[in-house]
């Protein structure tokens, strides 16, 4: 409630401060004179991320019947947050503008499992440990666009765009209130035996996780009347970056992530009201995926060497709906 007490209290302040410019702001909105915005959103996006590492073993007796592949897999689901989303940006020329956006929220709720699975060279499959958790944290990222929209001697832009970016986004995430589900001895690759079935005491663990991107798409912006307009986008992310950052502190434990090899797109669907030549209401929906494959895991263990596995793929989701005031001045 006071989020939101404070969301009306700005809107109203700035709408009554930017009466005085209306005039000039009406005139930019039909010509080429430079302007400038800012505004924010909230986005009320829900979020599941998933990993998976494997290794290769040979005629390791520990773990079962001679030469096979070992899975382990992380999927956590419903990390879950309203993000608050501050955007300013403006024009560079007629033809071309930045936006640039940074946003930040807070996880609860998550619903985390890790889930250890063998495949012998006999064939077959055991999961041979998985556990649940609870999930906390924060969401946060930052990103700039680069729009284009052709201009015509008539002094009115093209519907159709082009966005050139880049994107940044990370999870911080702590992992508490384990609880093992599954304890199969005989079946554990390290030195340490699986825990004992039932709650997973003094759990406190982290991951953090962050993708870099570039980011090029399409968008296009219809008019309905001097009031009401509607836009979509449709951009893809053709060169992904991935890095995560992990420690297990009942195991004394910590691993690295690396992937370099990705790809990933996003979409909006979205409405524009105009109040006044200088205030616009803007509310829609935004979905976005991102996924890497074909990288490393580096686990390092208390007073053993380290180990290395392959970081097969890992994939994330945010999407959900969002409303939010932009000003032009």
């Amino acid at each position: 409630m006071k989020f939101w007490s404070t969301i009306a209290a700005a809107f109203l302040s700035s709408f009554f401060l930017l009466q005085s410019h209306g005039a000039s702001a009406a005139a930019s909105l039909g010509s080429d004179e430079p302007y400038y915005t800012l505004g924010f959103q909230e986005w009320f996006s829900s979020a599941n991320a998933k990993w998976q590492i494997s290794f290769s073993y040979d005629n390791i007796s520990s773990v079962g019947n001679g030469s096979g592949r070992m899975e382990s897999e992380l999927n956590f689901k419903h990390i879950d947050s309203p993000i608050t989303i501050f955007r300013g940006g403006g024009s560079l020329n007629p033809e071309w503008a930045i936006d640039v956006s940074i946003g930040y929220g807070s996880i609860t709720g998550g619903q985390g499992t890790d889930t250890d699975r063998d495949f012998p060279s006999t064939g077959g499959v055991t999961v041979f440990s998985e556990s649940k958790e609870n999930i906390s944290g924060d969401a946060r990222f930052w990103g700039i666009d680069f729009n284009y929209r052709a201009r015509y001697s008539d002094n009115t832009q093209s519907p159709l765009g082009l966005i050139l970016g880049f994107f940044h986004y990370e999870d911080n995430l702590l992992i508490t209130d384990g609880v093992q589900t599954i304890s199969l001895s005989g079946w554990w690759w390290n030195p340490y035996a699986n825990p004992p079935l039932g709650p997973l005491s003094g759990l406190r663990s982290t991951y953090d996780f962050s993708w870099n991107t570039l980011k090029v798409g399409g968008l296009y912006e219809g008019t309905l009347n001097k009031h009401f307009s509607f836009s979509g986008t449709l951009s893809a992310y053709p060169l992904v970056s991935y890095m995560g950052e992990g420690y297990w502190n009942l195991r004394d434990m910590s691993f690295e992530h690396k992937a370099t090899s990705g790809f990933g797109y996003e979409t909006t669907l979205g409405i524009k009201c105009l109040f006044t030549d200088t205030a616009e209401f803007t509310a829609g929906y935004r979905y976005f995926y991102l996924k890497a494959a074909n990288g490393t895991d580096v686990t390092f263990f208390s007073g053993v060497p380290a180990g290395t596995a392959n970081l097969d793929w890992v994939e994330v989701t945010r999407q959900g709906a969002y409303a939010g005031f932009l000003f032009r001045f």
